[in-house]
């Protein structure tokens, strides 16, 4: 009969720092708690349970290794005499008097490499802002090792086919096949189709489906809300007569996406996705086409993650249980790129945090057109901005930026001081993602720089990735239980335990077949130098600009007498003192408020209210350093 090691004691605790309930964690010796209910999810790589590999008991003795782990009430852990004293660290309240389980850090005896792993993996489970700053020499950040080949990566992605963009005429042809075939069946109809999605940016395998938009008018998208997608109903969102209606003209493998609202469909050997009203969401496309212009890095650098993601099975649907689509590791990699100091790409949507207008020098820039407006997602409205800068140009003979675009004459440009290669990129991201990002309290946010505070909305999420368009909506809400975050997390770290080790890409991806039991921050075998990560830009605003969507209108004749400026004015004073309130137009309104005390970036803004008996949507814009209008 097998018996527990201290392997997989080590799984356990590494287990039980990963999903700790506690907050505030001062001085790295209060125990990490964990409730029973994630303590009975635990298996250890070699099967055992929790209860075959610890003893329960109360241990007080600190300064000698235990694997006693102390059993507890939650009522009786928040009026333990610990936990007054600070002993204990705060815990939220608990919906119920749960166990908990305590591991005492000090309590577990390592060996000296994993003693090392542990204390680093405990540093990044803290708060980004609360972590002591990580000492690094700067001009050897991009050099792994003098026995890796920093271009090892590169030159076997290089080797792999392309990803590809359908030709223009491709597209327009399909498009007006699937308006062809709604026009048949509902001539009365107004309905604007726009094709969008990966093989309209270039970033798709061959044979990949076209996304394409249709949209609505205001009263057909308010049906949309209210009917069923099933009913049988002649209704163009009608998926059972909509099916019908794709059979008759060849079509076939027709399916429904509960997650996205939308149909697939195969016809002529061409793939088919459509989605109704979010035409707003179509300009993601547009933004990330615009951030791969500025870095030739970039697709190469996305290439990579998908060739990753389709060779470790980690993409929905393909995996159908806790995975996230290939978007959502998009906007995750944009957001790594964005936040490296110094970065790869600027933060498109936030070009001059210097300046609470984050205006440009360009009269046709996006950012200057409408790019407010709500959206259907999952059958409920939210607010949307496609607010995001598409005048910068990229320019190799020009200096080098430094973290933001410089002027050129009349025009903007981008040019990186970031010289990493594709490679060391994707092991850092494989770093980032797998070891320091602090999940429990942070989101991953490629409009607010990278990384944000978690919103209410995203409570009962394991895994945060905003939607840069949509407000208040999760990419990452695949992942559904603990184990599903356990694994998301082992695969990043295994690959980049196997990478940083020198193991080539390829075996990395088709033939390791466990990649969950790697984990070192030395490389395989830990015969690598300590990983040093690339340096993260830190910066601490004191401005925060919104948007006001879905204002109650005010009557034409009132409009001298009225306004809710003072009242919105008010609404806003807890946040900070509001320096600008513009009309974007009679329903929209731009505020931006400063608080010089605390840092902005801290402040969790809710994605909706109620004035005036109305909904109204907020979406945040962008952060600034300074209140002063240049």
């Amino acid at each position: 009969m097998r018996n527990p090691t201290k392997e997989d004691r080590e799984e356990l605790y590494e287990y039980m720092i990963l999903f700790d309930m506690t907050d505030d964690r001062r001085t790295g010796r209060e125990p990490h708690a964990v409730p029973e209910r994630l303590m009975e999810s635990f298996k250890s790589s070699k099967g055992f349970r929790y209860q075959e590999i610890t003893s329960f008991g109360v241990s007080r003795n600190k300064d000698e290794p235990s694997n006693i782990l102390e059993l507890i009430q939650y009522m009786d852990y928040v009026a333990d005499h610990r936990y007054g004293n600070g002993e204990f660290a705060r815990i939220g309240k608990m919906p119920n008097n749960m166990k908990l389980y305590l591991y005492y850090p000090s309590h577990h005896q390592f060996s000296n490499n994993r003693r090392e792993m542990s204390q680093e993996s405990l540093q990044y489970n803290g708060s980004p802002r609360n972590s002591p700053p990580m000492e690094v020499n700067r001009e050897d950040i991009r050099k792994l090792n003098d026995n890796i080949d920093p271009f090892a990566i590169d030159k076997e992605i290089d080797l792999k086919p392309e990803l590809i963009k359908y030709l223009p005429g491709t597209i327009n042809e399909k498009v007006d096949i699937l308006r062809q075939i709604f026009a048949a069946h509902f001539p009365a109809y107004y309905m604007k189709f726009t094709p969008f999605g990966s093989a309209v940016s270039g970033i798709a395998f061959c044979n990949s489906k076209l996304n394409i938009n249709i949209e609505m008018d205001v009263p057909d998208m308010k049906r949309l809300l209210k009917e069923s997608t099933y009913r049988g109903t002649k209704e163009p969102q009608n998926f059972n007569y909509m099916s019908d209606v794709l059979h008759s003209v060849g079509a076939t493998k027709i399916t429904y996406d509960d997650t996205l609202c939308s149909t697939s469909f195969l016809l002529d050997n061409f793939r088919y996705e459509y989605v109704f009203n979010r035409e707003i969401v179509t300009k993601s496309t547009d933004l990330i086409q615009q951030y791969m212009k500025l870095d030739s890095r970039v697709l190469p650098f996305i290439k990579t993650l998908k060739y990753f993601g389709r060779g470790r099975n980690i993409f929905a649907p393909q995996l159908p249980n806790n995975s996230i689509r290939f978007y959502a590791y998009v906007i995750m990699a944009l957001s790594f790129l964005i936040s490296s100091d110094p970065p790869v790409i600027p933060n498109l949507q936030n070009i001059n945090h210097k300046d609470i207008r984050d205006l440009c020098m360009s009269d046709d820039c996006a950012t200057r057109k409408v790019f407010w407006e709500t959206a259907i997602h999952k059958g409920v409205v939210v607010g949307a901005t496609s607010r995001f800068h598409d005048c910068i140009q990229y320019d190799n003979s020009a200096s080098p930026c430094t973290n933001r675009v410089k002027k050129n004459g009349s025009s903007l440009y981008w040019k990186s001081s970031n010289k990493a290669t594709v490679g060391e990129l994707f092991i850092d991201f494989m770093y980032y993602y797998g070891y320091e990002f602090d999940y429990k309290n942070f989101a991953v946010s490629l409009k607010m720089g990278g990384i944000t505070h978690r919103k209410d909305e995203f409570k009962d999420d394991l895994v945060v990735v905003e939607d840069p368009i949509l407000s208040g909506v999760n990419l990452a809400v695949g992942i559904i239980d603990p184990l599903g975050l356990q694994k998301f997390q082992t695969t990043l770290r295994g690959a980049f335990t196997l990478l940083y080790g020198n193991i080539s890409f390829e075996q990395v991806i088709t033939s390791t077949p466990d990649i969950h039991q790697y984990n070192n921050l030395r490389g395989l075998y830990g015969k690598m130098p300590k990983y040093r990560p690339f340096l993260r830009i830190g910066w601490t605003p004191s401005t925060k600009t919104i948007a006001l969507i879905g204002l109650p209108k005010i009557p034409e004749q009132d409009k001298e007498r009225v306004c809710f400026c003072d009242r919105i004015r008010n609404l806003f004073i807890s946040y900070g003192a509001v320096d600008r309130l513009i009309d974007l137009d009679y329903t929209v309104k731009q505020i931006t408020f400063t608080d010089v005390k605390r840092n902005v970036k801290d402040i969790v803004i809710p994605t909706s209210f109620v004035f005036e008996g109305k909904k109204v949507y907020l979406v945040e814009l962008y952060d600034s350093i300074i209140a002063e209008v240049s």
